[in-house]
């Protein structure tokens, strides 16, 4: 029997409705879907509507269960993202990082950066706000050559920021000590 199926491109078609069921069939035959599912953009995407739309997504709790969620136009249309995508900075090798962290996936909230940005655009993230420049604690870290540790010990025992930053490091004279033990 022929149906006429909708492809995820949009477009529609007629195909045997067993062909698309087992497997035969995977698209309308003009957006290349079966080319695309094989690229990293398309993985992507598929991990973009999962982990929004999946209550049992391994990362839901991140996204699905704060509400996060893929805007239609993308949701719907792979095709509509790899659009957005390839005009809007898409490299290989990029991650798509949403601005503003507790927004939705959409074309205005969203960018692609690599690893080391992203990781500085995260709910958990530790932020010091000091002479009005807020940045995140790693980052003040490296700019003051300070250890991240130090920092954080600081701020875990209810530091104000300024004096996280400010305050210098003491030494506590163990390591000489220890130093005079070993000769």
């Amino acid at each position: 029997m022929i149906w006429l199926f909708k492809c995820d491109c949009g477009n529609y078609h007629k195909s045997v409705g067993c062909r698309v069921s087992s497997g035969n069939t995977k698209s309308c035959g003009k957006c290349n879907k079966h080319y695309m599912s094989k690229t990293p953009l398309y993985n992507v995407w598929c991990d973009m509507v999962a982990r929004c739309s999946n209550p049992n997504h391994q990362n839901s709790k991140h996204y699905y269960q704060r509400g996060i969620i893929v805007c239609k136009e993308w949701k719907n249309s792979f095709v509509n993202f790899m659009k957005w995508s390839l005009s809007n900075g898409y490299l290989k090798g990029l991650t798509i990082d949403r601005i503003n962290v507790n927004g939705n996936y959409e074309p205005n909230n969203c960018r692609w950066v690599d690893y080391k940005v992203q990781a500085r655009n995260k709910t958990n993230n530790k932020l010091l706000t000091y002479k009005g420049v807020t940045k995140p604690l790693c980052d003040w870290a490296l700019d003051l050559g300070i250890k991240q540790n130090t920092l954080l010990y600081r701020k875990r025992r209810g530091w104000s920021d300024k004096d996280t930053i400010e305050k210098p490091i003491k030494d506590v004279g163990w390591s000489k000590r220890w130093l005079q033990k070993e000769k």
